[in-house]
């Protein structure tokens, strides 16, 4: 896979992917915006938005509004799905429905409990869940190719409590794959 800190390296997205954007700090996805596609040496102009929404949500607290440790990656796909979806997952938190979804380890039972659809087939605006490894993992897909690979946006993976975009993730049980995907966007 090719790995991408904030602010650098080479992403390419086709214009058919979208992802709506907060711009106005309110947490709230009220002015989205097509991804479109990206230049090298740069980060889409929405992910660069919706990056500093998520910063500006979080403000200088230990823990969100969702009551998940900020930088980690629960807390931007948190963020991420209450900002996409606020109309039907505005409020959703660590504890959605009764279900746990504290750990990113726990998101794929959590989402069973909540009701939620899951499956192992990514999608545009669906949470891609590792479970393995100590704690797993959640990343916001928002990207697929036709070979199946997809491109992910996600916290605390590539750097310590930082930002970054993945491109070719796969489908799997590798440390960097996914093996399930939470669809919100349904």
């Amino acid at each position: 896979y090719y790995a991408q800190t904030y602010g650098g390296g080479n992403v390419t997205m086709t214009p058919a992917n979208t992802i709506g954007c907060p711009t106005d700090g309110d947490g709230n996805s009220d002015h989205p915006i097509a991804m479109g596609p990206v230049q090298p040496g740069q980060i889409s102009a929405n992910l660069q938005a919706m990056n500093q929404s998520y910063l500006a949500w979080i403000g200088d607290r230990g823990v969100d509004p969702g009551n998940w440790f900020v930088r980690e990656c629960v807390s931007w796909a948190g963020y991420f799905v209450r900002s996409q979806y606020p109309a039907k997952y505005g409020n959703f938190n660590n504890n959605f429905r009764g279900a746990e979804f504290g750990n990113a380890k726990t998101w794929a039972s959590g989402a069973r409990d909540a009701g939620l659809p899951i499956d192992s087939t990514p999608a545009v605006g669906s949470i891609g869940v590792r479970t393995s490894g100590r704690a797993g993992h959640v990343a916001a897909v928002i990207g697929v190719n036709p070979d199946g690979t997809f491109t992910i946006a996600e916290y605390n993976h590539v750097s310590h409590h930082g930002f970054s975009v993945r491109t070719n993730v796969r489908v799997g049980n590798d440390s960097d794959d996914f093996l399930y995907f939470i669809h919100f966007e349904r």
